[in-house]
């Protein structure tokens, strides 16, 4: 009986410690999910505090690609856990894509605001433009729109020092979230509330017209941001970004915000909107990144150091360890945001350059209503294929290779590169032309002046269909324009 009872001990004792194994050791699994993550919240996720606390309070680790907001969403996303965009409308394009997703929630809050200078500050105040109070400016987006709109200058609302038409420099919309909410919020004051189907191919145009302004637009709000610090004034006098850059900015690089700090204004438009950051579950893994993310040390972390508002966290009364100025501490004049999702698309595939084959024409497409049908087509002229392979194949050996060489050295889906090209050569071509012309205008033409246009009379006179073909073959220039060629 004695050794039973023993035996049953070291049974017992045995269960109990391996019991005792499995449980620490499943204490010890960490569980990793994998997602995309939009750059602007990579360093909160990259934050030594955030990563301890996901780890040893949720056993979890997240690994991420950086992707943007509208391609996410609308990509692939096989092999992904979870995907979290800067917008709450990247989730309804979610679901006109691929349906319900298994879970979403806001984890995060963020305002568009205006960021610029405190001369172009006092400059939109005076303009009656903006607005100052208990040191918080605010500034009118309907008047600022009909400014813009109208083309009126720097010079003219009092700053002369500035070069062109008043602007809010941004980032691209087809590419990058600050840039998509601010199209957001101008469509909304273009069409006097909140854009939908139904005023959408109204303001499109008007819409298209302030952006082409601009000329070229980051593709990431960092970048943007850092351009605005770094160019001064005169390159970028007033951008829109988003609040918690200068908030994180601040806690990240206190030495440099001393320094610049006397001269950096935030500005909040009225109305403004949200920047909401949603995260979806694509799966049941991804489901553990809501609660772990929703932690109220998180939360906190997510304001104190990167300037998030939060659930928890939402007011900044306690933004004094910032230092920064001017900070609202309630938002009261916020707009929703209901872009149609077939502008969104839309505009992305025409910024791309994708084309549409309809009736043996090229066509650009254009914007599209629900129904997707065309708002507008771009039309180009016919081309013809055969055409230009048999000018391609009337090229020597030589200019073939030529060809190939220039070909090769432009990025024809790099649309800024592509704009860019031969700039140098049409600079040196200005430049020398500059010169002739006022070598000219320093002389008087006399004789020589007099034999350019009587020249110019007797080409005008001359009979093309008359003249020898062999000549004119030589010149291709003149050979696209004679008749029958």
């Amino acid at each position: 009986m004695k050794t039973k009872l023993i035996g049953l001990g070291i049974l017992a004792a045995v269960i109990i410690a391996a019991a005792a194994y499995v449980f620490i050791s499943n204490s010890q699994t960490v569980t990793e999910i994998n997602g995309l993550w939009a750059a602007k919240k990579i360093g909160l996720l990259e934050d030594e505090e955030v990563q301890e606390l996901l780890r040893d309070r949720y056993r979890l680790v997240i690994d991420y690609a950086k992707a943007g907001s509208i391609d996410m969403v609308t990509d692939d996303a096989e092999g992904r856990d979870f995907l979290f965009p800067s917008n709450q409308t990247a989730l309804e394009l979610y679901k006109q894509v691929h349906g319900d997703p298994v879970k979403s929630e806001i984890i995060l809050n963020t305002p568009i605001v205006l960021y610029t200078r405190s001369a172009v500050a006092q400059a939109l105040v005076d303009s009656g433009l903006a607005a100052v109070t208990n040191g918080v400016y605010t500034v009118d987006m309907e008047k600022l729109t009909e400014t813009i709109e109208a083309g009126t200058t720097w010079e003219e609302i009092g700053l002369p020092q500035l070069y062109g038409s008043v602007s809010v420099g941004t980032t691209d919309p087809t590419k990058s979230n600050s840039g998509n909410m601010f199209a957001g919020l101008l469509a909304n004051t273009l069409c006097g509330g909140v854009a939908d189907e139904s005023n959408l191919a109204e303001i499109l145009p008007r819409l298209q017209n302030i952006f082409q302004k601009l000329g070229y637009m980051e593709s990431s709000s960092s970048d943007l941001f850092d351009q605005f610090l770094k160019t001064g004034m005169g390159a970028k006098p007033l951008i829109a970004g988003y609040e918690n850059q200068l908030l994180e900015f601040a806690v990240e690089n206190p030495d440099t915000w001393e320094q610049i700090k006397g001269d950096i204004v935030i500005m909040y438009p009225t109305p403004t909107v949200w920047s909401s950051h949603v995260y979806i579950a694509l799966d049941e893994a991804g489901t553990a990144g809501i609660d772990a993310l929703l932690d109220e040390d998180i939360q906190r972390l997510a304001w104190e150091k990167h300037g998030f508002r939060t659930g928890v966290y939402d007011t900044p009364t306690d933004a004094a360890h910032f230092g920064v100025s001017g900070i609202a501490e309630e938002l009261t004049q916020v707009a929703p945001i209901r872009m149609p999702i077939p502008w969104t698309g839309s505009l992305k595939r025409f910024h791309s350059g994708k084309e549409q084959i309809k009736d043996g024409r090229f066509y650009h497409t254009g914007y599209f209503d629900a129904e997707q049908r065309p708002y507008r087509l771009q039309v180009q002229k016919p081309a013809s294929v055969e055409a230009v392979r048999a000018q391609v194949e009337e090229l020597s050996p030589e200019q073939k290779a030529r060809v190939e060489e220039v070909k090769n050295s432009i990025d024809l889906m790099d649309s800024q590169a592509a704009l860019q090209y031969g700039v140098g050569a049409q600079r040196n071509i200005s430049s020398f032309s500059d010169n002739i012309l006022t070598q000219v205008r320093s002389k008087d033409s006399g004789y020589v002046g007099e034999l350019m246009s009587d020249l110019v009379l007797k080409v005008k006179e001359v009979d093309v269909d008359g003249l020898d073909e062999g000549f004119l073959d030589k010149l291709p220039f003149l050979k696209k324009r004679l008749p029958g060629r």
